[in-house]
């Protein structure tokens, strides 16, 4: 009779303590994964993002875990309300994003005839997530014209309000909290997609066409919608969307700075966050600001704002992202050691080009940013042909038939460029991971000691003017 008292209490004990019946799950998320690729030696790449996307540079974890005839389970620790996690499948163009994975979501993704499958608790998030980024992305390509990109933007704001209007018809299928993050999510990024174009087409050399088009951008900045659209959704210290750091920057370029006719100068941003948010935002905001201008051909006070942020922050994981700043600041790395391998399979090392200076190119087949920037690079690659300069073309799609697509298609690189890929090995190769790169193009100089140099400018705003300027400095060094 004790024995059965005893169990009926630990069951009202687990029911009071939300318990599921898995105790292993308390404190972690369980994926399963069932692929349609039975080879030997398939594996499967985890990355976690323990602070979501905007912070990937710093908090980002990569295990490789092999597939078993397609298969593979794997138990996440889940320590942070913000954690994402990218799936990915060496070799094969396929891969999944979790979107807000928590403690005790228990999912299973099935790959049927070309067809996802999500089942399990915690699933509903992530296949309304795949749904909202779809409708979002449908009108998305790459663009001939700044016309085109410009006209894009009403059409950009009509998919964002059907995917809210999505979202709110979703009504209990899924907690309030993930709607909400979701809403935000979907308007942020948006908000940044629209201020990047104003700051690309009012900063463009092309005066013509810089007049014709950015009277239409400034009165679409001007619409009451545009308003009302960030009172509801973007509220410093109440929003949790992923990317709010990147749009308070950009909104900062461009209410504060470009539409005011002033320049935009790194030591004002800090001040501007330090000035204007508090508690934990402000220490986000700084921890990010100082993350994203790492790579930053602007920072040349960088070190001194690395302190001005430290300063002001006392959380400890925001103390850790400072840290690890200090540690792996570009300046002054040496990257004569990374390998790649070209077109026939070779194996080149940057080591092999000590004595010229070297640009770093780094794309992938369908890039349209990538597309946009060939025409102004191969200009300057022609420019300095005779002289001690190697170009490399730096391809991260982990299928060789989509590199060497990219390459003869002639919309990326240019024939004078050296023709290279991460070895297959797509954004897990060593050089992404160790200088944190995440975003296509990305264009890095390298000395002629095999030391990295800042970056330049995005080579479309000024021809390649400052590009060109930091170049001739290390052909000097």
């Amino acid at each position: 009779m004790k024995r059965f008292v005893l169990v009926i209490l630990l069951l009202a004990a687990m029911v009071v303590n939300g318990y599921r019946g898995d105790e292993s799950l308390i404190n972690s998320a369980r994926i399963r994964v069932k692929v349609p690729f039975k080879g030997a030696n398939e594996k499967m790449v985890l990355l976690t993002f323990r602070e979501g996307h905007a912070f990937s540079e710093y908090a980002r974890k990569v295990d490789t875990i092999n597939l078993i005839n397609g298969y593979a389970m794997v138990m996440v620790p889940i320590s942070n309300y913000q954690t994402f996690i990218d799936i990915v499948f060496p070799g094969h163009s396929l891969n999944y994003q979790l979107y807000k994975v928590e403690p005790r979501d228990n999912i299973t993704i099935e790959e049927i005839n070309g067809q996802t499958y999500m089942s399990g608790s915690g699933s509903k998030k992530h296949l309304m997530y795949i749904r909202l980024r779809s409708m979002i992305k449908s009108c998305d390509r790459a663009w001939s014209t700044m016309a085109e990109y410009v006209n894009y933007l009403p059409k950009l704001d009509s998919l964002r309000g059907k995917a809210l209007r999505v979202l709110a018809d979703s009504g209990d299928s899924l907690p309030k909290y993930v709607q909400r993050q979701l809403a935000e999510d979907i308007v942020c990024g948006a908000e940044i997609t629209k201020r990047n174009a104003l700051l690309f087409v009012g900063e463009h050399e092309d005066r013509v066409l810089m007049e014709k088009e950015f009277p239409k951008l400034r009165q679409y900045f001007n619409m009451d919608y545009e308003k009302n659209i960030k009172g509801k959704f973007l509220i410093p210290g109440k929003t949790n969307a992923q990317y709010f750091g990147n749009y308070v920057f950009y909104t900062y370029k461009v209410d504060s700075c470009f539409l005011k006719g002033k320049d935009y100068d790194l030591k004002q941003a800090y001040n501007y966050l330090i000035n204007n948010f508090n508690g934990y935002a402000r220490e986000r905001l700084l921890a990010l600001l100082t993350v994203n201008n790492r790579h930053s051909g602007n920072a040349k006070n960088f070190p001194e704002m690395v302190d001005l942020a430290a300063s002001y922050i006392h959380d400890s994981k925001m103390i850790e992202v400072i840290d690890y700043v200090k540690r792996t600041s570009l300046g002054g790395v040496t990257v004569s050691n990374y390998s790649f391998v070209d077109t026939t399979g070779k194996q080149v090392r940057i080591s092999d080009f000590a004595g010229k200076v070297v640009v770093l190119d780094f794309w992938y087949n369908g890039c349209g940013n990538c597309r946009e920037i060939k025409p102004v690079l191969e200009k300057v690659e022609e420019e300095y042909q005779s002289k001690n300069v190697v170009f490399l073309a730096i391809n991260i799609d982990a299928r060789r038939d989509r590199w060497l697509k990219g390459i003869y298609g002639g919309s990326y690189t240019s024939p004078l460029s050296v023709q290279l890929n991460t070895n297959g090995n797509g954004e897990n190769d060593k050089i992404i991971k160790d200088l944190s790169i995440n975003g296509y193009p990305t264009v890095l100089l390298i000395g002629k000691n095999g030391i990295l140099l800042n970056s330049a400018k995005d080579v479309r705003t000024d021809s390649g003017k400052d590009l060109k300027e930091r170049i001739e400095a290390g052909l000097t060094e």
